[in-house]
């Protein structure tokens, strides 16, 4: 019987974890922000007030599930409301969103400002209000180029940025267990980009 886990887990350090939290805190102080530890609101803040919102997927690698959920570039923003929609576009608000795997490894990044689905996620709102919901499901998006079928998609503006894909994507599709790590259009998506159009992720 262990009596004392702290010292057991010195002694017997559990494998590295990838989680959402840890991932949005480096993600935000990489850029030169501060954190945020409220759940509610920006993930971060720049040095001249401005926020940063992080949205991260990770990819269960260790997992033997048929169901496990695959990275596709997806940027999610839980029950969309008018009062959110002000605050993220006074800011212009800096978004970045990233793809992981639980090891911690990066698949890819990109970025964009919140001008650039300004309307889509209006349009969203009104939707909600309109049907008398106010509240409801996640407003979801992904690169208008991947989703060019979709409605809601990051433009093809100057905000968008890609600024990392992993050097070996083109071998990432499956896992050691046949499990596909990245949705087919964009995981064809990521294999096509032009390394020339990956633009450094700088600090603001």
């Amino acid at each position: 019987m262990i009596n004392d886990f702290r010292k057991h887990f010195i002694k017997n350090p559990p494998p590295f974890r990838l989680t959402p939290e840890y991932a949005e805190k480096l993600e935000v102080e990489s850029l030169g922000g501060k954190h945020s530890k409220v759940k509610d609101g920006p993930d971060g803040w720049f040095p001249n007030g401005n926020t940063i919102e992080i949205k991260t997927q990770i990819f269960q690698t260790d997992s033997d599930a048929e169901n496990v959920l695959k990275l596709y570039g997806k940027a999610t923003y839980s029950n969309p409301s008018k009062l959110i929609h002000k605050e993220k576009l006074d800011k212009d608000e800096f978004t970045v969103v990233s793809g992981c795997d639980i090891e911690g490894v990066v698949y890819y990044r990109y970025s964009y400002r919140f001008s650039a689905i300004e309307a889509d996620y209006l349009n969203r709102v009104n939707y909600l209000w309109n049907s008398g919901m106010k509240h409801g499901s996640n407003f979801i998006l992904a690169p208008a180029e991947y989703f060019k079928a979709k409605a809601r998609g990051v433009k093809k503006c100057q905000s968008f940025h890609m600024h990392f894909i992993h050097e070996d994507i083109k071998n990432m599709a499956f896992t050691e267990n046949g499990i596909q790590r990245i949705q087919a259009k964009w995981f064809n998506f990521l294999c096509d980009f032009p390394k020339e159009e990956l633009v450094p992720l700088r600090k603001s």
